[in-house]
């Protein structure tokens, strides 16, 4: 099982993510929906998640 942070700014594509991460086993640790609050939220975390499942083109910071 991975611990994973999700960082995407569709709340569509979160909801799909986690459900689909989660049926096999993971489990999301984290949301976020843009860069500037993925950084903080993963500054603050500890333990740091196993994977970041990130967008690449997001609002505020890529």
């Amino acid at each position: 099982m991975l611990s994973i942070m999700i960082v995407d700014d569709e709340e569509m594509l979160h909801e799909l993510y986690g459900r689909l991460l989660e049926l096999q086993g993971h489990q999301v640790v984290a949301s976020a929906y843009n860069g500037d609050e993925a950084v903080g939220m993963y500054r603050d975390m500890e333990p740091h998640p196993d994977l970041v499942l990130m967008d690449h083109r997001m609002p505020v910071k890529n």
